[in-house]
């Protein structure tokens, strides 16, 4: 079965998210009432929610393992994109979420934040009182497991139980990776910074620390439907030069 994403396919995941949310709260393994997270300390960012657009990724480099290294150099990534995933329309996760998945839109609930992207990237749900599963019940996904707390004037994500992947500029994503977030408002609220601190035994010889800077984007903003046709993209149509398999595009 073909899947194409459509307009009304975006409003149905936004009320499925939603559903899921309540859901979660009231009836979901290891969690909590809502009275009880109403009770809980509020761990929202005043500020945080709205739309966001990637303006800087400032200019830190990783120090990667030679196995690291290697995965890099393979011809199936451009960056943090699957170049084959995306030809097939597939939803990528992290990093790609926060970076060119963008613009990203982030709002924010007592029990949770949700970061969703216009492009094809898994919904990111950064939890705020949900006890963390063990790795035994828990599936690995692209975007992994997130919960949040509210430190100071920023908010602290921790997230692990990563789906084997691309990560930061291509660097392999593994199911051992981890990744620490703090996400901070600046000028009054016009601007967010993200530092992120990537660690994994496998793929880093010292933790990778980098931070992303986003600009607010008005209310207003009208936000643009993503269409993609995995039909279009069937054996033979790849543009010259791109088959990541590496072979030579066929003449038509």
């Amino acid at each position: 079965m073909i899947n194409v994403w459509v307009p009304t396919q975006r409003k149905l995941l936004a009320a499925f998210t939603s559903f899921m949310t309540a859901t979660l709260l009231v009836t979901g393994p290891g969690s909590t009432s809502m009275a009880a997270v109403q009770a809980s300390p509020d761990n929202r960012l005043p500020g945080l929610s709205g739309y966001w657009r990637l303006t800087d990724k400032g200019t830190a480099q990783p120090v990667l393992t030679a196995q690291a290294k290697a995965e890099m150099g393979k011809p199936d990534r451009k960056g943090d994109i699957d170049v084959e995933g995306a030809r097939w329309c597939v939803f990528q996760g992290m990093p790609y979420v926060m970076d060119n998945a963008g613009p990203i839109e982030i709002r924010q609930s007592p029990a949770e934040a949700i970061i969703i992207a216009e492009h094809l990237a898994v919904p990111r749900h950064i939890y705020f009182h949900l006890k963390r599963p063990t790795a035994d019940i828990f599936d690995f996904t692209p975007v992994g497991m997130s919960t949040g707390k509210r430190v100071g004037n920023g908010l602290t994500v921790n997230t692990d139980m990563f789906a084997n992947g691309l990560g930061p500029n291509g660097i392999p994503r593994t199911e051992k990776s981890k990744l620490v977030e703090r996400f901070q408002l600046l000028q009054g609220g016009r601007k967010l910074a993200v530092t992120a601190t990537w660690t994994d035994p496998g793929v880093f010889v010292k933790p990778y620390v980098y931070t992303w800077t986003y600009e607010r984007i008005p209310e207003n903003y009208t936000v643009q439907e993503y269409y993609c046709d995995p039909r279009a993209n069937g054996v033979g149509n790849y543009p010259p030069g791109e088959d990541p398999r590496g072979n030579a595009t066929p003449q038509k």
